[in-house]
């Protein structure tokens, strides 16, 4: 009696299987992989952005107080600083000031009224970062675009505010807009960043 023949073994699909799960799973590891690098370079990136804004925020703060000391320290020239027959600013800041007045008051002896332009030129100097020089760029030290101002509204009440550029375009402060410097930040001053520090300075 012939025997049957033996059936023959089906080929095995555990092993193609097993490498396509393989490969799935290797594009899904690749995509989640790059997807968190790409939210850890965004962390970074705003990580920094925030640093950099921070810097210039005390960097205007540590300016503001500067001034004012200036101010106190020459207070019976404060009208001189900026007249309070007006609302207009005083502005300073961004190079308008080119030529270094005359005499040096950090090494004569100066009048009030010299030791105003003085001030206001030293203070220029220090906004625009004039102390740090780098080739083929210029001031490299101060704040962007810096605008410093000063106003008297009378009665010893001053306000100094300092204005200048971000990195990301946001709402228009409301504060000391009349602080600002045209083409500078924005068409609608939305770079603008500004602090504003009021004080007391008793006439002399």
């Amino acid at each position: 009696m012939k025997r049957p023949a033996p059936a023959r073994a089906r080929p095995s699909r555990r092993r193609g299987a097993q490498a396509g799960f393989t490969m799935i799973e290797a594009l899904v590891a690749t995509l989640v992989f790059a997807f968190g690098a790409i939210g850890v370079a965004g962390m970074q990136t705003m990580s920094m952005q925030s640093t950099y804004e921070a810097g210039q925020r005390m960097q205007a703060t540590y300016l503001a107080n500067d001034i004012m000391e200036r101010l106190r320290n020459n207070a019976e020239a404060l009208d001189d600083y900026d007249n309070d027959i007006d609302t207009d600013w005083t502005i300073v800041g961004d190079g308008s000031i080119g030529t270094a007045p005359t005499p040096n008051c950090a090494s004569a002896a100066c009048s009030p009224a010299e030791l105003v332009d003085y001030d206001l030129w030293s203070w220029e100097q220090a906004i625009d970062g004039a102390a740090i020089q780098q080739v083929d760029i210029g001031n490299v030290g101060g704040l962007v675009n810096p605008s410093g101002c000063i106003r008297v509204t009378g009665s010893g009440q001053v306000e100094i505010a300092i204005a200048w550029r971000g990195r990301r375009g946001m709402s228009n402060a409301t504060v000391a807009t009349g602080c600002t410097q045209s083409g500078l930040y924005g068409d609608n001053d939305e770079y603008r960043r500004v602090f504003l520090v009021r004080t007391y300075i008793a006439p002399r």
